[in-house]
């Protein structure tokens, strides 16, 4: 009797210790599944008050109780179950994924844990693994877009040129060339127009890891990107509120990507305006990062479709492709930058783009 005490009592402090001191979050039960003790690093994960839940059923800390029921039950007839995918509740109600553990002990004494409980945050592991299956796919997806967008361009270009050729035409042979007729040519060279943008998509889709880094001034950048939409703000008679910061470090970037990049950004402020809108842009720098924001007085984003905002081929836009910020993001991911979007429905949007100072190598 005294023998097995004193058995019991050493596998009750190399438990305590043992569990202490691993790296991975550790809970033991009873064979009921009442909570006897854990670690710090289960502490931190959940956020709980691991002490308060002393005695309570370890299923309730989990999003699926009845899933770790069954585990629990399927571990009485075995040593080890290992490898499990679940989820836990942390204390702020967010889910957490984890892989999950049961090791059944050789304690018998009553009060002695029976079963030890190993679970791992695998949140940045599934993030890693649906960003390389969103990756292998928008890959091969590109590599058919590319293609076929390559052969859509040259029938377009030839729309373009014999668009112009046409209207010269018409208006050789019209003696009373009528507002229509002017309007009904604007509509196709306004559908070029959309298709070209369609198929740059498509094609900087298939091109995003090829990049030619310059040290660029983000003050031109701007600026040239600007001058590409010159025609849509003058149309809308947009105001645009410059404030340039001076004597910005250089930023070594792919110049034509990048500046896509900002384009797309400009290009759906301008289009949320209404006419005579309102649209600022800065640029600012730390010892480490230049940032870029632009913010617009515009129609502001739903907050359901902020989910979305970088999901490819997504778009609440009529005819839209879903792949401008799509490929905003990616551009500005290759430069080892960040993007973050914010906005109030029907009042603003702001972006903010920081891109490193030091020199990017890819």
């Amino acid at each position: 009797m005294k023998k097995r005490v004193e058995k019991e009592d050493k596998l009750k402090d190399y438990l305590t210790g043992f569990i202490r001191y691993y790296p991975d979050s550790m809970i033991t039960v009873s064979e009921l599944g009442e909570i006897l003790s854990w670690n710090k690093v289960a502490e931190k994960l959940t956020g709980l008050d691991l002490e308060e839940k002393k005695g309570t059923d370890v299923s309730d800390l989990f999003s699926d109780p009845l899933q770790i029921k069954d585990f629990l039950i399927e571990i009485q007839g075995r040593k080890e179950l290992k490898h499990r995918e679940a989820t836990i509740i942390n204390k702020n109600s967010e889910r957490i994924p984890i892989t999950i553990s049961f090791t059944r002990l050789d304690s018998k004494e009553k009060g002695l844990p029976r079963i030890l409980i190993t679970f791992r945050d695998t949140s940045e592991l599934m993030e890693v693994k649906k960003r390389l299956l969103e990756t292998e796919r928008l890959s091969a997806m590109g590599t058919i877009a590319g293609c076929v967008a390559h052969e859509i361009r040259n029938p377009l270009n030839s729309l373009f040129l014999n668009t112009d050729l046409l209207e010269d035409e018409i208006r050789r042979l019209v003696k009373d060339f009528t507002p229509k007729l002017e309007h009904r040519l604007g509509i196709i060279r306004k559908e070029i127009d959309r298709l070209n943008d369609i198929v740059d998509d498509y094609l900087s889709l298939s091109k995003l890891s090829a990049t030619d880094l310059t040290l660029t001034d983000v003050n031109r950048l701007i600026k040239d990107s600007l001058d590409s939409l010159n025609k849509l703000i003058y149309s809308k008679k947009i105001k645009i509120d410059e404030k340039f910061t001076k004597g910005m470090p250089e930023v070594s970037v792919d110049y034509e990507q990048m500046r896509r990049a900002i384009i797309n950004i400009i290009k759906n402020s301008v289009q949320a305006l209404p006419e005579q809108g309102y649209l600022r842009l800065t640029t600012l720098f730390n010892e480490d990062h230049v940032g870029i924001e632009i913010y617009d007085k515009g129609e502001g984003i739903p907050e359901e479709e902020m989910l979305n905002l970088f999901t490819p081929f997504y778009s609440s836009k009529r005819g839209g492709t879903g792949l401008g910020l799509y490929l905003t993001r990616e551009i500005i991911n290759v430069h080892n930058g960040l993007i973050e979007i914010d906005s109030e429905e029907r009042k603003w949007t702001k972006v903010n783009i920081f891109l490193p100072v030091e020199e990017v190598v890819l």
